[in-house]
């Protein structure tokens, strides 16, 4: 076995070290609490209204809802359905059990730096 020689390998460190301090001053905000406003999924929310109560009323969802600019087909908002989103089983890990955005962004900068200097 050869001998490990620190010296090619402390530039690799350095550089993981590097994202790591670039991934938590990023993450910053979003560890602290911080989210921003999303004014599109606060509209999306009250669009949907109606279809909800017209299917608590009814049992059925509408085709057409009048919230949504002055009238649209309802079912481009709400229909009741579950929906899975189709993301890499290592994007879903990272959703339920990271607590913050960092190390996902840790990860995707390690994976990418080790990718191309291989």
């Amino acid at each position: 076995m050869k001998n490990f020689d620190f010296k090619k390998a402390l530039p690799h460190v350095l550089a993981v070290l590097v994202f790591l301090i670039v991934a938590i001053v990023y993450c910053l905000p979003a560890l602290k609490g911080l989210v921003v406003n999303q004014s599109d999924m606060t509209q999306v929310a009250g669009m949907m209204q109606d279809s909800k109560e017209y299917f608590a009323q009814h049992g059925s969802y509408p085709l057409w809802n009048n919230s949504m600019f002055g009238g649209m087909p309802a079912y481009q908002i709400y229909l009741g359905g579950k929906s899975y989103p189709s993301l890499s089983y290592l994007f879903i890990f990272y959703c339920i059990f990271a607590l913050s955005c960092w190390p996902f962004l840790f990860s995707l900068c390690k994976f990418l730096y080790f990718i191309t200097s291989a």
